[in-house]
């Protein structure tokens, strides 16, 4: 990018020398053994440069160099501070400031910069600071998904191994699950992860833990042992109502950091 700039500027610098040229009329171009003459430079051309006013070809290739990546990786501030330390002229400070700040906006009113680009490319979780204007009008109710997969407070070793085995397949692509009473009552109670769920399987399997984390339900022939996923899961999980807005939900997850966020009223969760 500072070598196609670099080449844009200079090609434009080269136009700006000649015209300078043909507006000015002491002008003479070395010729013949002049050029070569170092004297004849030194005494009589650098004056003439100076008397004309002619630009410098240089200087154009920097400040293009500036423009094509300001504009292109929306760089500002970093890219100036780069381009001062290349030339360590001081008076380029205002041209490639303002030259930088300039490709910045114009660039901004087509797309956006090259980096912000790459994002999607690389799959990289990232949110914009402002949601979209029609989250303002959506409700969450709208967007959110109604078929999550869901475990109770009390749960056989053997549902949390099928889950796992379901998650490592791709079947189910939660990372976390809300926790309900029952099967019947599904009041929110808390949100567990893998994570909890694979320390859950490994306590149970030590004699200690087992004894703390499992439950007795049932007797006699129904009789069984089920792990208590309160001892695991969150108990407080952040929730929104069904009918805030997408705008609202978006601010909230964005600046607490969240990961997940369900949507909650009553018995009823999203």
């Amino acid at each position: 990018m500072l070598l196609i700039g670099g080449s844009m500027g200079r090609l434009v610098g080269l136009g700006a020398l000649e015209f300078h040229k043909m507006l000015c009329t002491d002008y003479s171009a070395l010729e013949g053994d002049d050029m070569y003459d170092v004297y004849h430079w030194s005494a009589h051309f650098r004056w003439m440069i100076r008397d004309c006013r002619l630009p410098d070809p240089g200087t154009f290739a920097v400040i293009g160099m500036a423009s094509f990546m300001g504009g292109s990786g929306r760089i500002t501030v970093m890219l100036a501070t780069v381009i001062l330390e290349l030339t360590a002229d001081a008076g380029l400070i205002a041209p490639v400031g303002i030259t930088c700040v300039i490709a910045m906006l114009v660039g901004n009113l087509f797309n956006h910069g090259l980096y912000h680009g790459l994002i999607p490319l690389m799959n990289i979780p990232f949110l914009n600071a402002s949601p979209a204007p029609i989250m303002f009008v959506s409700r969450i109710r709208d967007v959110m998904s109604e078929k999550l997969v869901w475990l109770p407070c009390q749960v056989h070793i053997g549902e949390l191994k099928t889950l796992l085995a379901r998650c490592e397949k791709g079947h189910v692509t939660h990372n976390a699950f809300p926790v309900v009473v029952s099967t019947d009552n599904l009041l929110l109670q808390g949100l567990i992860t893998r994570e909890q769920i694979e320390l859950a399987i490994n306590d149970f399997k030590d004699e200690k833990r087992k004894k703390i984390i499992q439950v007795q339900c049932g007797t006699g022939k129904d009789k069984m042992f089920k792990i208590d996923l309160m001892h695991y899961c969150d108990r407080g999980p952040l929730t929104v109502h069904p009918h805030t807005t997408v705008a609202r939900a978006y601010s909230v997850f964005r600046k607490l950091g969240l990961r997940h966020l369900p949507g909650a009223f009553v018995d009823v969760w999203f």
